[in-house]
């Protein structure tokens, strides 16, 4: 698996800038726009999973979101403390359909769906009652952030797709350059061959990518 080192050199060969001393693109450009791309990349992948818990109050409707999560992929609530259960997530407009129009003013009770208050805020309804609040009733099952690269590291998306994502960062080079055409061409090339690596890519073992809290969901 090649550090990140490698794949700035991988991005000053495509962009034909060799030179690590050249005033025009830096390594340290190169390594943000590395990052960029491997962000990008987690994103598209959903890669890799993580898990949340959080403590949920008395007749509190929104919570929110842990600031390392990209992705929300579940929301499990621990049911009367006794059973995790998969709490479907849905618009906040349809609540009124589902729940009538005075529904903000429905009791505290057992919660049955989740809700998008915001872009970073979860809501949830009913809101929960005495029996459903306490540590890691909350759980949340998603993607985080990957952590900043440095030169020294190894990108953890899959070993196939290092080779996807000097592209992207060249594809900004050469925005940075002002050479559009050249962009535009270089970041097709990065779509194409992350749709090509997708399939072959070397994937987890899916009882290592879900929920791992050791009781049964629904």
């Amino acid at each position: 698996m090649p550090a990140t080192s490698q794949l700035i050199t991988r991005t000053r060969e495509i962009i034909g800038i060799t030179d690590t001393s050249s005033s025009l693109i830096t390594d340290t450009e190169i390594l943000a726009w590395l990052n960029i791309s491997h962000r990008d990349l987690c994103a598209r992948l959903e890669w890799d999973k993580s898990e949340w818990t959080g403590l949920p109050v008395t007749g509190q409707r929104t919570y929110t979101l842990p600031s390392d999560m990209m992705l929300l992929e579940a929301l499990y609530w621990n049911i009367n403390g006794s059973v995790i259960t998969e709490l479907e997530v849905i618009p906040m407009d349809h609540l009124k359909n589902r729940f009538g129009t005075g529904w903000r003013s429905d009791a505290d009770g057992v919660p049955q769906v989740g809700y998008w208050a915001d872009a970073l805020v979860l809501g949830v309804h009913p809101f929960p009652n005495a029996a459903n609040v306490g540590t890691e009733y909350i759980r949340l099952l998603g993607v985080p952030y990957p952590t900043a690269l440095a030169s020294t590291d190894t990108p953890v998306v899959p070993t196939i797709y290092h080779d996807v994502m000097p592209y992207l960062a060249a594809s900004i080079a050469w925005t940075k350059l002002r050479n559009i055409a050249e962009s535009e061409k270089t970041e097709q090339t990065y779509d194409k061959m992350f749709l090509k690596s997708r399939y072959p890519a070397t994937r987890k073992a899916n009882s290592l990518r879900q929920i791992r809290w050791g009781i049964s969901t629904y």
